[in-house]
């Protein structure tokens, strides 16, 4: 984490999305500007306004899965279990879809909560532009959380229009209505022959992963990724949550904290043909990690893994694969393949 040396009546911008952190925003006069990753894919900026005792913070950044409605019900989780400004009431909560600046559907998505401690109210608002994520929080000490919801709004009509709105309509994620039953997996051999030819054939994969974070649903809603909804499994924690898609049992997901970092859990299915081909069996799983800067590939499972199992590798192995997330100017992926645990 590194704040940004600048005047306090200078404009940042962004240089990937062009999203300016004005030195002023009304009555809230900036107070920092940080940077909590490298090549700026994660920024933020910090507002006060005395009169009414309130705090603005505004981030930009490149999540691992670019669903806003994900990362607002993490925002709100994490608000309602684990923060410095609450306790904050949960049955006050009020969640709406937004159209945000420059957009021309409700894909954004904001909630208001009442306090029950040193401040009054609080708010986050969310909403997708390309692979980036605009995140809002606003927290007062005098104003009611009706109040706090009416200038959320008009801070964020206010905004500076960004390109590549998503069109995809916002929503808050539900309970799943079933559960699976997840067993304890095993992996496949670690040797050095099994470990390469995952790597490569999971290597292929980085491209396709990079590829789809980029993507954003037709008006048709036809493209995969983002078009489908997500139901949330289990008891949410400050830590971690864990996410399905709402028509299935099968692939699922693992947001970390509010911040953007995801551990994705999905069919290995390059590999899964190339071992068919050799006659082995089939039915792996593959263990990824996204954040702003790169997707990271795991030994596979023989079959899906518990979220226990996925996180444990996701946060204490080394990858077998790694492929950064380029940025304009730069030229392409870079793929680095690992052979040696």
């Amino acid at each position: 984490m590194e704040d940004i040396l600048i005047a306090a009546d200078e404009d940042w911008q962004h240089a990937w999305t062009a999203m300016t952190f004005p030195a002023q925003v009304g009555p809230y006069e900036r107070r920092a500007v940080t940077k909590f990753e490298e090549r700026d894919t994660n920024m933020g900026a910090r507002y006060f306004a005395a009169d009414t005792g309130t705090i603005l913070s505004i981030y930009v950044y490149r999540p691992g899965h670019p669903d806003p409605s994900i990362w607002h019900d993490r925002a709100i989780t994490a608000l309602l279990l684990n923060s410095r400004m609450g306790p904050f009431d949960p049955e006050s909560l009020s969640v709406s879809a937004f159209v945000p600046s420059g957009g021309g559907a409700p894909s954004g998505i904001r909630s208001v909560l009442d306090g029950k401690g040193d401040y009054r109210s609080t708010g986050v608002a969310l909403y997708r532009a390309g692979e980036w994520l605009i995140k809002l929080r606003l927290s007062s000490r005098m104003l009611s959380a009706e109040a706090l919801d009416e200038e959320l709004v008009r801070i964020l009509e206010g905004l500076p229009p960004v390109e590549g709105i998503s069109r995809t309509p916002a929503y808050r994620v539900p309970q799943c209505a079933s559960e699976p039953t997840f067993v304890e997996a095993g992996r496949i051999a670690d040797d050095e022959d099994s470990r390469m030819r995952a790597a490569l054939s999971e290597g292929l994969l980085g491209g396709r992963t990079i590829a789809e974070l980029r993507q954003d649903p037709r008006e048709d809603g036809e493209t995969a990724l983002g078009a489908s909804t997500y139901c949330s499994l289990g008891e949410k924690t400050d830590r971690h949550g864990i996410y399905m898609l709402s028509d299935g049992d099968g692939p699922y997901l693992i947001a970390l904290g509010d911040a953007g970092f995801s551990i994705g859990i999905e069919p290995a299915q390059t590999l899964d043909a190339v071992r068919k081909a050799n006659g082995e069996s089939v039915g792996l799983y593959r263990v990824t990690t996204a954040d702003g800067l790169e997707v990271k590939t795991f030994l596979p499972f023989t079959a899906m893994p518990t979220p226990d199992q996925a996180a444990n590798v996701a946060l204490n192995e080394a990858p077998i694969v790694a492929t950064t997330r380029p940025l304009p100017g730069d030229e392409g992926s870079e793929t680095t393949i690992y052979t040696d645990d």
